[in-house]
């Protein structure tokens, strides 16, 4: 930055100050120098005119250690967030600047000036990315990493309700396609990594089954699906006894969750016994019989042998209660109930 003053500057010399180089001068007007490790050196500078004038400068030159870039990432999973991690060493100032290119030639934004940013990459491959940092003594340091992305697996599975003929119990078929382990949510605090798992619930309600799948590098694939439960049924019990224990003095219809129902009980000769269409607040068969005509205790105990039970029965999501399973695996709407003394 030298004046010539009347004159015009033709010569320079400097002595860049470290004493362990005898290479630490130049003759150049706008040389380059590379200190070998940080601190103060004394610069002495020589400048010369065309009439043979001289001036000397001499100024400190604080060299500063410059920061050392890393970083660090998860495991990168095609259209899934990959997080990056800043992990660069402060060896003077504090780093103000981070800036990242993600190495997708296919997009114009995969860049970044984030210090842990995160970035989604549409194909698989292998990218370079570059973090270059800058500290507040304007000190930089730049690292170059190769990052895999791997595919990720296709998760799906079938859900097979009353499975073994159980209500409540669920077959969860695993259709997965590409992964190696699996992580079950069933929505009603339970968990499996079962391949294809059997759960049983216990209750009405809604569930949210979640499947996540996993391949060898760890890459997700998650598939969601609501699973409605609602138990439903109407048992017919085959015999009972009015003189008997508690449990088997009446002839007791049983359900859940019925919304329309009659049951009607007929002698051989084809006369109504007894019928009744009542059910309490959770859809159960709110009455019995117990043996006697119109349940009346006054009036005649019915002879044993015999009877001719009918029902029907709508439940309260709207399908039609089918009957009961004979032993041929057939339902039937009506059946025989035995009166025993």
């Amino acid at each position: 930055l030298s004046d010539g003053n009347g004159g015009n500057v033709v010569g320079w010399e400097w002595d860049f100050g470290y004493t362990g180089s005898e290479e630490d001068t130049s003759t150049l007007e706008n040389p380059v120098y590379q200190y070998p490790y940080a601190g103060t050196f004394d610069v002495e500078f020589i400048v010369r005119s065309d009439n043979g004038c001289y001036d000397t400068l001499n100024r400190e030159v604080t060299v500063y250690e410059p920061p050392e870039a890393d970083f660090s990432h998860t495991t990168a999973c095609l259209n899934e967030i990959t997080e990056f991690f800043d992990e660069s060493t402060i060896t003077g100032a504090d780093i103000y600047l981070w800036d990242w290119a993600f190495g997708d030639t296919l997009s114009t934004s995969d860049t970044s000036v984030v210090r842990n940013p995160t970035y989604a990459y549409s194909s698989t491959g292998t990218y370079t990315v570059t973090l270059m940092i800058e500290d507040l003594n304007q000190c930089r340091d730049t690292v170059l990493k190769d990052v895999e992305v791997y595919d990720v697996p296709l998760s799906g599975f079938n859900l097979i309700d009353n499975y073994q003929e159980v209500q409540g119990q669920v077959l969860l078929e695993n259709i997965t396609s590409g992964a190696e382990y699996y992580d079950w949510d069933f929505g009603n605090g339970e968990t499996s990594q079962e391949f294809s798992p059997v759960v049983s619930y216990t209750e009405d309600g809604t569930y949210l089954i979640e499947l996540v799948a996993y391949n060898e590098f760890g890459c997700p694939d998650t598939t969601l699906m609501e699973y409605e439960l609602l138990f439903k049924g109407l048992y017919i019990p085959s015999a009972f006894v009015p003189q008997g224990t508690d449990e088997l003095r009446y002839f007791r219809p049983v359900g859940i969750n019925i919304k329309r129902y009659s049951i009607e009980v007929y002698n051989l000769k084809g006369n109504l016994i007894w019928s009744s269409n009542k059910l309490t607040t959770k859809g159960r068969p709110a009455e019995v019989w117990n043996g006697f005509t119109n349940n009346d205790k006054n009036e005649e105990m019915m002879s044993p042998g015999n009877y001719i039970w009918k029902a029907s029965a709508i439940f309260t999501d709207g399908t039609v209660w089918r009957g009961m399973k004979d032993e041929d695996g057939n339902y039937r709407t009506s059946g025989v109930i035995t009166l025993i003394r």
